[in-house]
């Protein structure tokens, strides 16, 4: 069974507490970028 994107990303955040990870992301032609860490994790 594979895992969520939501899964796997809260799994990242477990991993590695220390880091951030930036996402970039493209919706409707608008372009923005999203910080992804321990302190805000993924639900």
């Amino acid at each position: 069974m594979e895992r969520s994107v939501g899964q796997r990303l809260e799994q990242y955040t477990i991993k590695r507490p220390d880091e951030v990870l930036l996402v970039e992301v493209a919706i409707a032609g608008e372009s923005d970028q999203i910080a992804i860490s321990k302190a805000s994790p993924v639900r």
